[in-house]
């Protein structure tokens, strides 16, 4: 069997990390930009009337400026915790009841999904998925439960009902787009000698560096001696904006081991095929 384009891989294999950050860096210029007009307007003249360094009504309702300010916001916050929720038992039913595996075969790009890479017998927690659908399904668990913390016990930001929606269902088609590539055998990680292990440290070191430099920061800001600071000690202090590099880490690595051990496997000389 002659081997696939490699050009087809790799637009394959990168379709979902490249619109996810072009999506997360248009939704960060947004929030930043009207963050921005909002501080200006803010320490603006005292000559200028107070009506003028408030929200424009066309603009008041949107998500954006909602987003920066402080506050409770339960319907947002169970909306959100919701549909994150909900997004783990997709993803399960994805692969328990082969959605995905029978739609790879409808794909354009050609390919085949990957074999079940265990049996039945080997079903964990009486799940009815192998080994390695069981470890994409604690993906998503793991990205949904470090989401709902964040938004009950770490965000102090509001989050309006549409801003939940938007950011959820974002999430969900993502998740669906990378577990359909961890089911092509282009795209699986599972196809690779060392693939698998290393996207699997990549998400959970990704996911951790997140979590913990957002924990980190809230305790910082929490002290009333450091209202208005930038916090710049623990992980902060590798980089200015550390847990987006930690959400970078762990959206992409799973796929991404698997470049990462081919461009090893290469080096040593072993033709993967």
């Amino acid at each position: 069997m002659n081997p696939p384009d490699l050009g087809a891989i790799g637009a394959a294999n990168n379709f979902a990390d490249s619109t996810t950050a072009a999506v997360s860096s248009a939704i960060n210029s947004a929030q930043d930009a009207a963050f921005s007009v909002t501080q200006r307007n803010a320490g603006s003249s005292t000559s200028i009337s107070s009506n003028t360094t408030s929200k424009p009504a066309s603009v008041g309702a949107d998500w954006s400026f909602a987003s920066r300010e402080k506050g409770p916001s339960p319907l947002g916050s169970i909306l959100f915790v919701a549909l994150r929720a909900a997004d783990v038992y997709l993803q399960y039913a994805l692969v328990r009841y082969e959605i995905l595996p029978r739609a790879i075969g409808y794909l354009p790009i050609g390919g085949h999904v990957i074999p079940h890479l265990s049996t039945p017998s080997t079903s964990i927690l009486g799940l009815g998925l192998t080994p390695y659908h069981t470890l994409l399904t604690t993906f998503a668990v793991t990205a949904a439960l470090k989401q709902i913390i964040w938004q009950l016990f770490i965000s102090e930001q509001k989050m309006p009902a549409t801003f939940a929606l938007i950011v959820a269902s974002f999430n969900t088609f993502f998740n669906t787009v990378n577990t359909l590539l961890s089911l092509h055998s282009w795209t699986s990680p599972a196809s690779g000698a060392s693939a698998l292990p290393i996207g699997t440290l990549l998400f959970f070191v990704g996911i951790g560096v997140e979590l913990v430099s957002e924990i980190q920061r809230k305790i910082f800001k929490a002290d009333k001696k450091n209202a208005g600071k930038p916090y710049g000690g623990g992980l902060w202090a590798y980089a200015t904006n550390i847990n987006y590099g930690g959400y970078t880490l762990w959206r992409a690595g799973p796929k991404h081991g698997q470049i990462l051990s081919r461009q090893v496997w290469k080096g040593l000389g072993e033709d993967k095929g």
